[in-house]
């Protein structure tokens, strides 16, 4: 990132019009001229917790760092506030995650769009949760994801869609989080048109992208999406 902006918040702007990247204190993949690419394209960075660590490790600055604090040393901290970064300093004991406050603060600084980095490998519980914050996320209408090189994962609502750039060969999973969606997959190994999957059995599971641009049509219910690679598409509305 390059220098952060006055008070580590940006000016106003209406919702959805910012994109954010949001660094948690999660596993991160050894390349990390990933992240890089993720953080140079937002128009805000946000660390929650620990993921500051991460980010200074990468070589990159947030313009904010948001959370309880208790993963960052006292040294870290008076670095990162001499730098110019905001820090949201919250309670330990409190009912939320730092990924939730940090998502929180990203979007009342008007992100519409937000890359949630290191959100795996903190443990299964914490896993879930992410997955739980994307689905909030996309109830409120932001565009959120979890990214990694090698994985995507998108919830989607009932009449949302996406259409992939993954190569053929691809993994790509549908996980129902309802119990029942109607969803639509052309393009891919195992292609279904408007089936019902239900969120008590496993069907959706281990399908494979076959042609670049497939697509993915939910029409009730509410899914995870997960893709073998980084996916950025934009998310679309789908007729009937």
């Amino acid at each position: 990132m390059t220098a952060p902006r006055e008070g580590g918040r940006p000016a106003a702007a209406p919702r959805g019009g910012l994109q954010a990247a949001l660094f948690l204190n999660g596993e991160y993949a050894p390349d990390g001229a990933f992240y890089g690419r993720i953080a140079d394209a937002a128009d805000l960075v946000v660390a929650a917790d620990g993921g500051a660590a991460r980010l200074t490790g990468l070589g990159l600055r947030p313009d904010a760092v948001v959370g309880d604090l208790d993963s960052l040393d006292a040294a870290s901290l008076a670095a990162l506030r001499a730098a110019g970064v905001r820090i949201v300093a919250h309670p330990v004991r409190k009912d939320a995650t730092d990924a939730e406050l940090a998502a929180a603060w990203a979007v009342a600084a008007g992100a519409g769009r937000l890359l949630v980095c290191g959100a795996l490998g903190a443990g299964f519980d914490h896993a879930l949760g992410n997955v739980a914050l994307l689905r909030r996320l996309a109830s409120t209408g932001v565009d959120a994801r979890l990214a990694a090189p090698d994985l995507t994962v998108v919830v989607l609502r009932a009449g949302q869609g996406m259409r992939l750039g993954a190569p053929p060969g691809t993994r790509f999973s549908v996980v129902p989080l309802t119990s029942r969606v109607v969803v639509s997959l052309d393009g891919f190994d195992y292609e279904l048109d408007r089936a019902a999957l239900r969120g008590d059995r496993c069907r959706g599971l281990g399908n494979s992208v076959r042609r670049v641009g497939a697509r993915v049509h939910l029409h009730a219910g509410v899914a995870a999406v997960l893709i073998g690679a980084f996916e950025d598409g934009q998310l679309s509305t789908v007729a009937g």
